[in-house]
């Protein structure tokens, strides 16, 4: 039996990961382009003199403290229903293998981190920046 694998298939491979790269690589030009237009305007502000808002010294994806913590909770709770719903899945299609169901463990962690970045960000905050609501 000859394994060999046609031409094709890797022309096929190879300008699927050109494609992939070309995305990834275009997105990081614009992102840096972007920046460097916000870090050019900032500069503009101090040779004038004059104060530099504080909406433009936040980066255009940068939430504010309480949004970011919504964002870590919500994400966490996310990824451990993914976790959860990828162990059980896997567990049942395996056979009751617990090594398949231990992929799960990848979500698990992030979920865990976000979870940790949640209350983290809430210990950390200043009482002063505390706002409850009632």
């Amino acid at each position: 039996m000859d394994h060999e694998i046609p031409f094709h298939i890797f022309v096929f491979a190879g300008m699927g990961m050109l494609f992939v790269l070309g995305i990834v690589g275009l997105a990081l030009y614009f992102g840096t382009r972007v920046e460097r237009t916000r870090l050019a305007l900032i500069e503009r502000v101090l040779e004038k003199g004059e104060r530099v808002p504080p909406e433009l010294l936040r980066r255009t994806n940068e939430l504010a403290p309480e949004a970011q913590r919504r964002r870590d909770l919500r994400r966490g709770i996310g990824l451990l229903a993914w976790g959860l719903g990828v162990a059980v899945v896997f567990y049942i299609v395996s056979g009751g293998q617990l090594r398949a169901a231990a992929w799960s463990l990848i979500f698990l962690f992030l979920s865990a981190a976000s979870f940790l970045n949640w209350y983290l960000s809430d210990r950390l905050e200043s009482p002063q920046e505390r706002t409850h609501g009632a």
